[in-house]
């Protein structure tokens, strides 16, 4: 993207209006205060009509000039350069015919023929000028006498199309200001004259000469005033930034006054962070434009934030609650009206990118911010690949696509837009392509959550939430599980279902699973499959003595991997991995085996089926064991935890 260019406000006419009023010569104070865009009005317009506008910043003067000198030299520019040239020349003939540096100028003079008088007195006159130049220079003569009669006795016409423009005359000390009052009156009248400042603070001088020799005083035209140039400002960032500006802190540049030059310098800090920085699509915009706001013009808010303050306010914490109230608070209630702004502003949302007080560093100029940019989450979306290796690999709290997917499904229903809609279907079908496979993450069990907090918001009074998780996700166009994932979704993945549902709801699949061999084998989560078909309706074991042998066998039958998860979901063994983040069997470092819940001094009927249980696997676990070098460990007494090798 490129830059954020101002465009030039467009005040011919009112310049026009003004050409108009300098036809005559009269004295006219431009009430401008400092960078509200006198300049660019002054320059605007059409040259032709113009008349040339000659600037006198007596505020930038370095030198020593006088007031009277400094205006001689600007209005009569080439009288000026002539007398010093000769100034210049006398000194150096006088020099030059000195005995100390005699080049036989003299000499040569006389042989062209000039006579002797004559040269006598071209070197008498001479002289005497450079002895008065040099005198003058070494007394460092300051008396405004010889220029004041210089442009008392100027031909004004060589001047007729020239305009005097003292500049910034507001913020000349009040003694220069004095001394040019004598040099303006004999100007006046003669050229028209343009004092350009902020009048109130000529105004309130003692002994206000400003008012004895202006004759009319002009404002800037109203298209430069703050009240006009925000708008179309801010109307531009949004279009290229494709955002809505908040209302509340758009009002701030108003109330405060913020003039042109400080658009200008705002729009560059803009580009600076945005653009150069990359910010964009990285940080919440409002967010952005407010801390680059507090920097430039509350220079001690952004460093009190910097130190973990924020504006306290006597609103509920619930954020969603204070929203519905800001919208009322009085000044009463905040220090002023820039507190008021931040905390709106800067409180914590539930958008992406995240917001200031979540990841405060990012927000503060000239840091980077390295987080997803919607730009980049686009491009995550347009490629399933992609997308998927997000979902299965960045699916947890802290990553920025998990904070995308969490603030996408928090819009509201009837708020999407068809890109939010699009998106949100992506992230779904990718995420059931997952499950299908096998694949589950924080993010997927995300997912299928909003989903359905979406859908229930539909409800029927009669409905209950089994009826409508089950019904809801069968229904779903891309809920294509056999019975085991489908057993596997609903006691890991989305675990609203009460238990004793899912048991009575998948029944007549499982038994017809567990009946057909060739349906069986297409299973992709046995382990789930026949652990549900030997638990109760409550979840609790059902004795191997009840077991059919067709279950036995088959669960004898699973592989390594799943014969171990069968009995972990069981919960007759506890395994410890190496790692806690992905869980996977070839991180188990040791197994615990469950042998009793009371332990031998309390034993009980119930602990008989501990070991006709262990029966059932022990031989199997400790050959496996043996192979993949866990150690295996027990616990004689769930209840406290004594565990014995």
């Amino acid at each position: 993207m490129s830059r954020i260019e101002i465009g030039k406000i467009d005040t011919s006419e009112a310049r026009e209006n003004l050409d108009k009023l300098l036809e005559e010569n009269k004295n006219y104070f431009l009430h401008a205060s400092w960078g509200s865009g006198k300049t660019e009005f002054l320059k605007s317009g059409k040259k032709k009509s113009r008349k040339k506008l000659v600037y006198l910043d007596l505020w930038r003067v370095k030198d020593e000039s006088t007031v009277a000198n400094t205006t001689f030299r600007l209005l009569y520019k080439y009288n000026a350069i002539i007398f010093k040239i000769l100034f210049i020349i006398c000194i150096m003939i006088s020099i030059l015919m000195t005995d100390i540096v005699n080049l036989g100028i003299e000499k040569k003079m006389l042989d062209f023929g000039i006579p002797s008088n004559a040269l006598s007195g071209v070197i008498l006159c001479a002289s005497l000028v450079a002895l008065f130049v040099a005198v003058w220079q070494f007394l460092k003569i300051k008396s405004d006498s010889f220029y004041i009669k210089m442009l008392a006795i100027c031909n004004w016409t060589k001047c007729s199309q020239k305009v005097l423009v003292v500049d910034d005359f507001d913020r000349v000390d009040i003694a220069k200001q004095i001394e040019s009052y004598k040099v303006f009156n004999i100007l006046s009248g003669r050229i028209p004259i343009i004092f350009v400042g902020d009048y109130f603070k000529i105004a309130k001088q003692e002994d206000n000469y400003s008012q004895k020799i202006i004759d009319r005083q002009i404002e800037l035209p109203y298209v430069l005033h703050p009240q006009c140039i925000w708008d179309s400002y801010f109307d531009m960032l949004q279009k290229n930034f494709n955002f809505k500006i908040d209302d509340s802190f758009k009002s701030l540049f108003i109330s405060e006054n913020r003039n042109l030059r400080e658009q200008y310098h705002f729009n560059d800090y803009v580009n600076l962070e945005f653009l150069e920085k990359e910010k964009l699509d990285r940080v919440q915009i409002n967010q952005q434009l407010l801390i680059i706001y507090l920097y430039l013009f509350h220079k001690e808010y952004y460093h009190k934030l910097q130190d973990e303050w924020f504006p306290t306010h006597n609103l509920p914490k619930d954020d969603k609650e204070r929203r519905k109230v800001v919208g009322i608070l009085d000044n009463a209630i905040f220090d002023n009206e820039v507190e008021k702004v931040i905390d709106y502003v800067l409180s914590s949302n539930n958008e992406y990118p995240s917001d200031f007080l979540r990841f405060k560093q990012r927000y503060y100029l000239f840091e980077e911010a390295s987080n997803l940019s919607l730009k980049e989450i686009d491009l995550i979306l347009d490629n399933t690949d992609m997308l998927k290796e997000e979902i299965e690999l960045h699916g947890n709290y802290s990553d920025d696509f998990y904070r995308y997917v969490s603030f996408l499904f928090e819009v509201n229903r009837e708020d999407n837009d068809d890109k939010i809609k699009e998106s949100k279907e992506k992230i779904i079908k990718s995420s059931f392509e997952l499950l299908k496979v096998n694949k589950v993450s924080l993010l997927i069990s995300l997912v299928l959550d909003k989903m359905f907090v979406e859908y229930i918001n539909y409800r029927k009074p009669e409905d209950d939430d089994t009826f409508l998780s089950i019904n809801f996700f069968e229904s779903h166009e891309n809920y294509d599980l056999d019975i085991s994932q489908k057993i596997y979704f609903f006691t890991k993945v989305f675990t609203r279902t009460p238990y004793k549902d899912i048991k009575e709801y998948f029944a007549e699949g499982i038994e017809n699973a567990l009946k057909e061999n060739e349906l069986y084998e297409s299973q992709n989560k046995k382990p789930y499959l026949l652990n549900i078909n030997v638990l109760d309706s409550n979840g609790s074991w059902i004795y191997p003595k009840k077991w059919s042998e067709n279950v036995k066998e088959k669960v004898n039958d699973l592989l390594d991997e799943d014969f171990i998860t069968f009995w972990e979901i069981y919960r007759i063994i506890r395994i410890n991995y190496g790692s806690c983040k992905d869980n996977l069997y070839t991180d188990i470092k040791s197994i615990v085996v469950i042998h009793g819940m009371y332990g031998q001094e309390v034993y009980r009927e119930e602990d008989k089926s501990y070991k006709e249980i262990i029966d059932l696997f022990n031989e199997r676990l400790l050959s496996i064991a043996e192979k993949e070098d866990w150690k295996i460990y027990k616990v004689v007494d769930a209840k406290t935890q004594k565990k014995y090798i």
